[in-house]
């Protein structure tokens, strides 16, 4: 797997990483998107990183933040959701096993899901995600 060291939420300034980093990343993510075959038959094309479920996954990210932010108690109510928040990183590695997901994505998202220990942590990977996923759209504007 690549060294996606540079790209850890928890080894840089957020400010940084979106500055400097987030458009670089989305590159990466470019050169990821495949369009692989299942049993070598054209017709079951499919494609790799769309942004539809590169979106999916930042969606049910920021619903949990929504709920986070939108509490009482921020961090009880973090700590009650951080499973759920880790459960995210498992369905980004299913959907790389179906070959809906990129090897780079996937360790990216896996990695990074597995680092939040705080809601700053959190809060900094929405951000820097986000960032990314700008940037994929804009470098492939025909990818759905």
């Amino acid at each position: 797997m690549e060294d996606l060291k540079k790209f850890m939420i928890k080894n840089n300034n957020i400010g940084e990483l979106i500055r400097n980093e987030a458009e670089e990343f989305a590159k990466k993510l470019s050169n990821d998107f495949l369009i692989v075959t299942r049993r070598g038959r054209p017709e079951n094309e499919k494609k790799v990183n769309s942004t539809s479920q590169m979106r999916s996954f930042y969606d049910s990210l920021f619903s949990y933040y929504n709920k986070i932010v939108n509490s009482n108690d921020k961090e009880s109510t973090f700590k009650t959701l951080l499973p759920s928040i880790y459960l995210v990183a498992s369905r980004v590695a299913y959907a790389n096993g179906k070959k809906n997901a990129g090897n780079i994505f996937t360790e990216f998202m896996v990695k990074n899901i597995s680092s939040i220990e705080t809601l700053e942590d959190f809060d900094s990977f929405l951000k820097f995600f986000e960032a990314i996923l700008g940037y994929y759209k804009f470098l492939n504007p025909n990818i759905n």
